[in-house]
């Protein structure tokens, strides 16, 4: 397994990660940019400096371009689509601004979290790719009244369409194809372990990512995938004595009967709190307020 990996403290400043801890990361205190750390041209920390300490609240979202239109994945994971009681992955646009995993995530109703490995890749590099982790939120109640089986792609659009709903980092993970089923993270609420994910699992891979996605976005440079969540979430479909329960005693009203399911589930709270950990991706805690 080959990767560097790297961590973004500023738009324009960032640092080769030489180390992390349950704190934070050791770093070469040569700043470098963006492009430097995608084109692999970082030269080694000068003999006489020394390494850098920086906590993880003091990480940045870890992308060389913010802004960049991302695509996300539902379904990649076998488990998942059991617990769901679906049985094909498909893509759907993500519009929710970016925000770091570090930072407090506002509290709405029906708030659910999504551990993920996000992908960054440039049009121009079939064989280098950017890993990091990320908390796909996503609100339920817009998900579930929005729902078409037929086309469900709108729905996890707009179910996911608020700010700080796509939350990344702290580090980059940059690469060939081969690292990918390397990579693992885990997400636990309140202490509690809720979901780990283990690429290797996913349907998807990054060399598919690329391929499907420049074929049809021709005039992106970059894109980013978000490349779907593991079981262990907050939300799960009911099964189908449940289903026929909710039905009855919504008086046999199919939208009663969601609305009865959605709010008997717990989802996030204020004082929640969320641990990401990644051997290789790095950790970020963060609180609902």
């Amino acid at each position: 397994m080959t990767c560097d990996r790297y961590c973004c403290v500023a738009a324009a400043e960032w640092y080769r990660v030489l180390a992390q801890s349950e704190a934070g990361v050791t770093v070469d205190p040569c700043q470098l940019t963006s492009e430097v750390i995608w084109n692999g041209t970082a030269s080694s920390m000068p003999r006489g400096l020394e390494p850098r300490f920086i906590p993880w609240d003091d990480l940045d979202v870890p992308l060389p371009h913010r802004g960049t239109r991302c695509w996300g994945y539902a379904l990649t994971y076998p488990e998942h689509r059991r617990e769901t009681l679906n049985s094909a992955h498909f893509r759907f646009l993500k519009k929710g601004t970016v925000e770091s995993n570090s930072k407090p995530i506002p509290y709405r109703d029906f708030l659910d979290y999504e551990l993920e490995i996000g992908v960054l890749l440039h049009r121009d590099r079939p064989d280098r790719f950017g890993y990091f982790l990320a908390n796909d939120l996503t609100d339920r109640g817009l998900q579930i009244n929005h729902y078409n089986a037929r086309d469900p792609g709108p729905g996890f659009t707009l179910a996911k369409d608020f700010a700080g709903s796509l939350r990344a980092g702290p580090l980059l993970a940059i690469g060939g194809a081969s690292l990918w089923q390397h990579l693992t993270a885990t997400l636990t609420l309140n202490g509690v372990d809720r979901q780990m994910v283990r690429a290797i699992d996913c349907n998807v891979n990054p060399l598919l990512l690329h391929e499907e996605l420049f074929r049809d976005h021709e005039g992106d440079p970059w894109l980013l995938a978000a490349t779907g969540t593991s079981s262990g979430t907050l939300f799960r479909s009911p099964r189908p004595r449940e289903k026929i329960r909710a039905i009855v005693a919504g008086g046999l009203s199919m939208k009663r009967a969601r609305h009865r399911w959605l709010t008997g589930l717990k989802y996030l709270s204020p004082g929640d709190k969320i641990v990401l950990q990644s051997s290789i991706l790095g950790r970020s805690e963060a609180l609902v307020e």
